[in-house]
C-alpha cells in the first residue's frame, strides 16, 4: 500500500541505494531522471511533460517536438526498477514506483520483507539515533543561525520565484512561407518582412501578384540559442525549486502575458512584440531597422549598434529587465540575432556572482534596467562578453 508516514529522510535514503546499485550504475539517464523526479516530488513541484524533457534531454527535447523520448525513458525506468526490486533489492523496506500516466514517485512499504527485518532494522536505527542526538542537535542550532544570518539570494530574479504567477519563457522563433527556393525547388523561405499571419495577408492583400506563388508554412524555424537558453534557465530555476511553461514567439499575444511573469529568448529580426516594450519602457533605447540606437543626453550619449554587420562571431546582445508594477508580471528579455549572443547573456545573467556584482554596481535604486554586451564566441562557445552600455533610467 502507499504510505504518507514514510519520513523523507527514509525516501532519500531509498533513493540513493537504488541509484548506488548495479542495476542503476550503468544506466545514467534513468538515474538522473529517477532522481530528478523523485526530487520533484519530495519538493511538491508539478511535474510536466515539458519542465521533464529539458531536464533530461535539454535541446533535443524542444527541437524533435516530440514526446516520443519520454516515453521511452520512463518505460525503461519502470523496467529498472521493476529489475532493481527482483533482486538486488528484494530485501529492501521500501520500493519506488512510478504509476503508468504519471511523472509523480510513489514509496511503499515492501511487505514481503519479514517482520524480524524490519525490527532489527528499527532497533538499529533508533541506537544509531540516540548516540548521535547531540550531535545533530548541535548542527540543527548552528543551521538555524546561518539560516537567518545569511539568506541566499538570486538579485533580479526574486520576484520571479515569490510574486506567486506563472513564468513563461518565450522562445523566439520566426515565421516562415512555402514558395520557390533558389534552386527550383518549393520550400521553406524567410522574409524578415513577413513575421506572422497578420503580415502575410497583409502582403497578399497589398500586392496579390507577390503572393500568389506562396503560402504560410505550418511550421516555424527555431535557433539554437533559444533552446541552450531555455536549457539553461531550467537548471536555474530548479535550484530555486520554480518552474516555467514555453511557449514560441510566432503563436503568442499580449493576453498571454497579462497576468505572468515573461522572460524572452531570441532574436530581434523576427520583429517580435517584446521589442515594443523595450522601445516603450525605456525611451533611451529604440530597436528598428536591424539597429540598436542609444541617445541619453544627460549622460551626452549617442550612438548606433547595426546588428547587420555582426558575424557571428562578434555579435551585440541587448537586455532589458523590467520591474513588475501594480501587480503586474515581471519581465525580462535577452535579444540577439545570433547564438553566441543570447546564450552569453542568458549564462550571465544566471551567475550569482555577475548578478551580485551587477547589482552592486549599477541598480541601487531600481531593479529595471536595458544593457547592451558584446560577446565573442565560436561554435556557439562564449569566449568573452563586454558590458558596452547599461542604463537604469526609465526615460522620457
Amino acid at each position: 500500500m502507499i504510505t504518507e508516514n514514510i519520513s523523507k529522510e527514509d525516501k532519500i535514503s531509498q533513493l540513493e541505494r537504488v541509484l548506488e546499485s548495479d542495476t542503476f550504475k550503468l544506466s545514467p539517464t534513468s538515474s538522473r531522471l529517477l532522481r530528478f523526479l523523485t526530487n520533484a516530488t519530495l519538493e511538491g513541484k508539478e511535474l510536466k511533460e515539458t519542465t521533464v524533457g529539458i531536464e533530461i534531454f535539454g535541446n533535443s527535447f524542444i527541437e524533435d517536438a516530440s514526446s516520443s523520448k519520454m516515453r521511452v525513458s520512463i518505460y525503461n525506468l519502470r523496467k529498472k526498477l521493476k529489475t532493481y526490486y527482483s533482486d538486488e533489492g528484494k530485501n529492501d523496506a521500501l520500493k519506488i514506483e512510478i504509476r503508468k500516466g504519471q511523472y509523480y514517485t510513489d514509496f511503499i512499504i515492501n511487505k514481503e520483507i519479514s517482520i524480524e527485518k524490519k525490527a532489527v532494522d528499527n532497533y538499529k536505527n533508533r541506537f544509531v539515533m540516540a548516540l548521535s542526538a547531540v550531535g545533530v542537535l548541535g548542527l540543527f542550532v548552528i543551521g538555524l543561525l546561518f539560516y537567518f544570518l545569511y539568506q541566499p539570494s538570486t538579485p533580479i530574479w526574486d520576484s520571479f520565484f515569490t510574486n506567486k504567477k506563472e513564468t513563461i519563457v518565450v522562445v523566439g522563433d520566426v515565421f516562415g512561407v512555402l514558395g520557390k527556393t533558389a534552386t527550383g525547388q518549393v520550400g521553406w523561405n524567410r522574409d524578415y518582412n513577413i513575421n506572422s499571419m497578420a503580415d502575410f495577408y497583409k502582403l497578399k492583400n497589398e500586392n496579390p501578384k507577390v503572393a500568389k506563388g506562396i503560402k504560410p508554412s505550418d511550421y516555424t524555424y527555431l535557433t539554437s540559442s533559444g533552446v541552450l537558453g531555455t536549457k539553461v534557465l531550467s537548471d536555474f530555476f530548479f535550484q530555486q525549486k520554480a518552474d516555467f511553461a514555453v511557449r514560441f514567439s510566432s503563436k503568442l499575444n499580449y493576453a498571454d502575458l497579462k497576468e505572468n511573469n515573461t522572460v524572452y529568448i531570441g532574436p530581434m529580426k523576427n520583429k517580435n512584440m517584446f521589442i515594443d516594450y523595450v522601445n516603450n519602457y525605456n525611451k533611451h533605447f529604440n530597436i528598428q531597422d536591424f539597429k540598436i540606437k542609444y541617445k541619453n543626453n544627460s549622460k551626452k550619449i549617442d550612438t548606433v549598434f547595426d546588428l547587420r554587420e555582426t558575424d557571428g562571431i562578434k555579435d551585440y546582445a541587448l537586455v532589458c529587465r523590467i520591474k513588475g508594477q501594480a501587480n503586474k508580471g515581471e519581465q525580462f528579455f535577452f535579444f540577439s540575432d545570433h547564438d553566441i549572443g543570447n546564450i552569453a547573456v542568458v549564462e550571465y545573467f544566471t551567475n550569482k556572482d555577475n548578478l551580485a556584482s551587477f547589482v552592486k554596481k549599477y541598480l541601487q535604486e531600481s531593479e529595471s534596467f536595458v544593457a547592451v554586451f558584446l560577446v565573442e564566441g565560436k561554435d556557439r562557445t562564449n569566449l568573452g562578453i563586454k558590458l558596452l552600455y547599461v542604463d537604469a533610467e526609465k526615460g522620457k
